[in-house]
């Protein structure tokens, strides 16, 4: 196994910082800003691509991967107000409603109000208008954050990050078996492990795809398995 040499490893910390400094510190209107630091970002993914080709330390790039997802852990969504919508759906189950049934707007009537559902949350969601769009597992993380944090927001948005780095994590070891499985070059995990656009908006900004992606990869590594059984299912 290579070792990893100082330049690497520099380059390594300034990739997590940029990645701090869109979670944290970034205002979403600031598009210069914004550029800047998503260009840095790319840039860096590409010298580690062609790093790639003579530095084989492949537990290296996957342990990178992984660290540029935790610092991302306990930031809210700074590029996105969608988790809005997880904790409404969320407290409405826990409430035992069925959010594919109404509109939000229907819970603020004074005949069908919900106590944790009140107008300052409402007012934050960007899809009042419609009906919710995300599917059972997706919603089940939505209740599982709201049972464990029913009040606050910021801890069931955390909560909601953890499942997700965490079928994150799983993506990046199934990447790995398929890559071995298929004999394809295992710098090919770059691709998920360093891609700047997929830290950002799956771990940072708290989109269900990474659950999407982690099942999906799983069902075509048990068909690769040829357990067609558990890959189906």
């Amino acid at each position: 196994m290579n070792r990893v040499n100082p330049l690497d490893a520099l380059f390594a910390i300034i990739f997590c910082a940029i990645l701090v400094l869109i979670q944290y510190q970034l205002d979403r209107t600031d598009h210069a800003t914004l550029f800047i630091s998503y260009t840095g970002l790319w840039l860096l993914f590409i010298y580690y691509w062609r790093r790639s080709k003579v530095f084989v330390n492949i537990h290296f790039f996957i342990f990178l991967g992984v660290m540029a997802r935790l610092v991302l852990l306990f930031g809210l969504p700074n590029l996105s107000d969608d988790y809005f919508r997880f904790i409404w759906d969320g407290r409405l189950l826990n409430a035992h409603l069925n959010p594919f049934e109404e509109l939000p707007g229907f819970y603020l009537q004074p005949e069908h109000e919900i106590p944790s559902l009140d107008h300052a949350l409402f007012s934050q969601l960007n899809s009042s208008e419609y009906f919710t769009i995300y599917p059972p597992l997706a919603q089940f993380s939505f209740w599982l954050s709201t049972f464990v944090f029913p009040v606050s927001i910021y801890n069931g948005v955390i909560l909601m990050k953890l499942i997700l780095i965490s079928c994150e994590i799983g993506s990046l070891i199934l990447i790995r078996k398929l890559l071995v499985a298929w004999n394809l070059p295992l710098r090919n995990i770059l691709f998920y492990a360093l891609n700047p656009l997929i830290i950002l908006e799956l771990s940072g900004n708290l989109h269900f795809e990474a659950m999407m992606i982690f099942f999906l990869l799983w069902s075509i590594y048990l068909l690769q398995q040829k357990k067609h059984f558990f890959s189906s299912f």
